[in-house]
């Protein structure tokens, strides 16, 4: 094991630099130094920064909080707007929530006054304002979901969709992280009975993509259970006929289906095409849904959906063909085909045409979609298939391994290195800014000018409540990305901007973090051991006298395998017996069940010869995900 290697050491941070403190962000890389831990700051380092004077900082320092004050009592109604639920199972007072849309008032609602989820309770006026602040903040990100109007109406009849509609927009509702802590296990306890209980129906398709999109709190990957409520929504789905909208009646019964629901009906099946790829990109396995009709005839009009959602429905599907052409050959064991390069310089000019149209108008999130692609498409040139069914001869698999030596393959690796390090510094720069966190960055310069740091905070919404699932796991995958390229393959970039980068988007994570144990703490410390750890320069050094390019341990991840490659290096800590999983998260442990988190290998394998054996025998059957618990029956 190598030790690990401090960073930046004797180099202090913008905010210690300018302030002439001393600074640990050396010692603490990824997370931020000290000192800007403790305040909230974003911690930078910029070797050619110099200080500035205390007038010129306090003169843009008032700009900016006039700025603020311009728009802190809007965004101030909106944090407020719903009233904080965290005392259930108590129903929230009506009279002291915000009025419900005028459109509802007139119609009656088929919700009751109440709804009961085991111990938690809420109010019908409670539920409408939750209702706002989904289509408020939510919706616009990934619109599949009728009109407000109808979903109100069809939240009466189908309690998963209710529940899911709470759980997903109460997480950015101020002061509601126990209340939505304590809906983890009952929402998935609610989904699975719904499975079998409920009927099939529109609005419990449309509750089970809620939960992919916006998925609640959970430990492991193992845990995670979006990929099984991605599988029910598309077979209850294909059940109602939603896959062929033109053929409908052939599947259900019933009066005429006037145009807002064949148009729901529609946008769902289209929303069920992109969750089913964009989880199965980032599991690194192939979609149970291909392209159809109905998926083409949306793609080639542009007025069939939101643009944003045609957005993403057209990067999904490029997607899904390019996954299909580099990653799912029949004729290899790891599904990849022996040379990826021209499906990749199409793909890729194919990319940048679709850039070029919709650049001056699409949304962050539409650029983080692209930027993600992006990067699992320039994986394939990493890889390049290693396990041909008719290869007959070792001369064969040699004289293949030599031919990716050429000079124009050495040329090719080298650009998609380059490629794939732009595009992942530009994911994380728009999804990690750092203006917000710059405002609050000199706390004496704020109380000379009557405004606090955490009114400054309060003022400025947090946009990361709001990040969707695809949106998360494209900033993962760049982090681990610029870890591969700067601690693996030792390519020459600025280290200082990248390990900015990479402390960004730490921070963005552990702020996603609820509680030590979950995903993204998980995900953090994957970071913070590779952050730190020095690999071997002689490798690297071998491999260049050699002239032969870095190579991926994992190849049957498809696009994810170069993230998973990473992984599955930090994981030998643990085959090591230097570190031990981390804890399930608490709430995902049901009561009278125990995971036994804390039985040991040591504990299961007895003899030392048995244990020096452990990690070829456990890790590769046992611990089949990089965050399972060491658990036996955890895994059963």
């Amino acid at each position: 094991m190598n030790p690990p290697a401090k960073r930046h050491k004797g180099m202090a941070c913008v905010h210690c630099r300018q302030m002439k403190l001393r600074c640990d962000s050396g010692d603490r890389f990824p997370a931020p130094c000290s000192r800007c831990h403790k305040s909230g700051r974003d911690c930078s380092i910029n070797p050619s920064y110099r200080r500035t004077a205390r007038r010129d900082r306090l003169d843009e320092l008032e700009r900016e909080i006039h700025m603020l004050r311009n728009n802190l009592g809007e965004s101030s109604t909106s944090v407020n707007r719903v009233k904080d639920p965290v005392d259930t199972p108590s129903v929230a007072n009506e009279e002291q929530n915000a009025r419900a849309p005028s459109s509802t008032d007139t119609s009656p609602s088929a919700i009751s006054d109440i709804q009961i989820l085991e111990q938690t309770v809420v109010s019908r006026a409670l539920f409408i304002n939750i209702l706002d602040e989904y289509y408020r903040h939510y919706h616009p990100r990934f619109q599949f979901l009728p009109p407000k109007e109808r979903v109100l109406q069809e939240c009466g009849s189908c309690r998963l969709l209710f529940w899911a509609v709470v759980a997903v927009a109460s997480k950015s509702v101020q002061g509601c992280t126990e209340f939505r802590q304590s809906l983890i296990w009952p929402i998935r306890r609610l989904a699975m009975e719904s499975v079998v209980r409920e009927t099939p129906s529109l609005s419990l398709v449309q509750a089970y993509l809620l939960l992919c999109v916006w998925p609640m709190p959970f430990g492991a990957v193992s845990d995670d259970p979006s990929w099984t409520y991605c599988g029910i929504a598309t077979h209850k789905a294909q059940h109602l006929g939603l896959h062929r909208p033109d053929h409908l009646n052939e599947f259900v019964q019933g009066p005429a289906f006037d145009h807002e629901l064949l148009a729901s009906m529609r946008n769902t099946w289209l929303a069920c095409f992109i969750v089913n790829q964009n989880i199965s990109a980032r599991l690194g396995i192939p979609a149970t849904i291909r392209p159809d009709h109905a998926v083409m005839q949306a793609l080639n009009n542009d007025d069939f959906c939101d643009p944003t959602f045609h957005h993403l429905l057209e990067l999904a599907h490029k997607e899904a063909t390019f996954s299909e052409l580099l990653g799912q050959n029949v004729a290899t064991a790891d599904g990849l085909t022996s040379d990826p390069t021209p499906v990749i310089q199409a793909t890729d000019l194919e990319i940048e045409q679709f850039e070029m149209k919709h650049k001056s108008t699409w949304t962050t999130g539409v650029e983080r979609s692209l930027l993600g692609t992006k990067l699992r498409l320039y994986s394939y040139a990493f890889l390049g298939s290693d396990s041909m069914v008719d290869r007959r001869t070792e001369d064969r698999a040699i004289n293949r391994r030599r031919s990716l030596t050429t000079c124009s393959s050495r040329i090719s690796f080298i650009s998609y290195l380059s490629k794939c390090y732009v595009a992942a510094r530009r994911l994380i720069e728009i999804s990690c800014p750092t203006e917000a966190t710059n405002l609050t960055a000199h706390d004496d310069d704020l109380d000379l000018l009557g405004l606090s740091s955490t009114s400054a905070a309060a003022a400025a919404p947090n946009s990361t409540h709001f990040l969707t699932s695809l949106d998360v796991s494209n900033i993962i995958l760049a982090t681990f990305v610029l870890l591969q390229l700067t601690r693996r393959w030792n390519f020459n970039i600025d280290d200082t901007e990248t390990d900015n980068a990479i402390s960004r988007a730490w921070n963005l994570l552990s702020s996603l973090s609820i509680a030590e144990g979950d995903h993204y703490n998980r995900i953090c410390d994957i970071v913070e051991y590779i952050g730190k750890l020095k690999w071997p320069s002689s490798s690297t050094s071998e491999v260049r006298q050699q002239h032969q390019q870095p190579t991926l341990l994992v190849r049957s991840r498809m696009g994810a395998s170069i993230e998973w490659d990473l992984i599955h290096s930090a994981r030998r800590r643990f085959g090591s017996g230097d570190a031990t999983y981390s804890k399930q998260l608490p709430e995902m442990q049901q009561s009278g069940v125990s995971l036994n988190s804390n039985i040991s290998v040591d504990a299961m394998i007895g003899s030392p010869e048995m244990r020096r054996e452990r990690y070829a025998a456990f890790d590769d059957i046992l611990w089949p995900m990089w965050d399972s618990n060491s658990g036996p029956n955890h895994l059963s």
